[in-house]
C-alpha cells in the first residue's frame, strides 16, 4: 500500500445532515430506522480514535455486518481513521459453520495482527 499521510475527515457544509439511516432490532417495540447525521458518525470515530487502540500496522477481522451501528463506525471508522487493514468476513455464515451447518465450498479467511496475541 502506498504511504499515504493521515488527513483529516470531514463531513458536509451541514454536519446536520443524514448520513446513514440504521435499523434497529426493535427491542423497544417495532423495527425503525435510526437516522444518524454526519456529525454523529465522525464524532463516534473521533471517540474511538481516543482509545488508540488501532495503528497503520494492524489487521482487523470484522464479522460483525457493516448495517451494524458497531460494525460501521466502530469497526470500520476506525480502521478508516487508524489506517489499519480491514477483513471482512460473513460473520453470520461463520457461526452457521461453528454451530455444525455444512457449506462445504467457503473459504476460510484469516488475518495476523501486531497484537499480544497474535503471537
Amino acid at each position: 500500500m502506498a504511504d499515504v499521510s493521515a488527513q483529516p475527515v470531514s463531513s458536509p457544509k451541514d454536519p446536520e445532515a443524514l448520513a446513514v439511516l440504521l435499523y434497529t432490532a426493535g427491542t423497544s417495540g417495532e423495527p425503525k430506522a435510526a437516522m444518524l447525521s454526519h456529525r454523529a458518525l465522525l464524532s463516534h470515530v473521533h471517540n474511538v480514535a481516543s482509545f488508540d487502540i488501532l495503528g497503520r500496522d494492524d489487521v482487523v477481522l470484522a464479522m460483525l455486518p457493516l448495517f451494524h451501528v458497531f460494525g460501521l463506525n466502530a469497526v470500520l471508522g476506525g480502521c478508516l481513521r487508524s489506517g489499519a487493514r480491514l477483513v471482512i468476513m460473513d460473520g453470520l455464515r461463520w457461526l452457521r459453520r461453528r454451530a455444525g451447518g455444512r457449506e462445504d465450498h467457503e473459504p476460510a479467511v484469516g488475518a495476523s495482527g501486531s497484537g499480544p496475541d497474535s503471537g
